[in-house]
């Protein structure tokens, strides 16, 4: 909130939290490598993510709150296998490594390595975790550079 305050833009504290924890999580691994049992904590926190998502949700209530809300999300689905199809075929990606990468984008980190996991990719796991959490960090800044355009006001 520090930083954000510093350069005149304190609403906006979360872009400046995203980025410190994504620089944190990218070193910290050079001085945490010697814990043993990540891999238990990081499906008990993945199962406890899946759980609390889930349990929320109702597709019928979507549905019927936001049906023009539901065809914005199918361009973008529409959009995504549009791109990545074309990626496949010009970068040569296997399709372990295009449903991983779909997942990422489309569903998050937990769910692209529990996929992996799942198939017994586990050279794909990290490779999802890291290509979603970079899509939510570059994610919250397009965001709110999104917002201020459409919006017409400076940060």
């Amino acid at each position: 909130m520090y930083i954000s305050a510093v350069v005149g833009i304190p609403n906006y504290s979360l872009l400046f939290i995203t980025a410190l924890m994504a620089l944190i999580a990218t070193v910290g691994r050079r001085f945490l490598g010697h814990i043993r049992g990540e891999d238990i904590l990081a499906m008990i926190f993945m199962y406890l993510f899946f759980a609390i998502i889930g349990v929320g949700a109702d597709i019928n209530e979507m549905l019927q709150a936001a049906p023009s809300l539901f065809v914005f999300v199918v361009v973008i689905f529409a959009s995504h296998l549009v791109f990545m199809v074309a990626a496949g075929l010009i970068f040569k990606l296997n399709y372990a490594e295009l449903t991983t990468a779909s997942l990422a984008c489309l569903a998050g980190p937990p769910i692209a390595a529990a996929i992996a996991i799942l198939f017994k990719w586990r050279n794909l796991v990290a490779p999802g975790i890291l290509t979603g959490i970079l899509g939510y960090v570059l994610g919250n800044f397009v965001g709110v550079g999104m917002f201020s355009v459409l919006e017409g006001v400076n940060p």
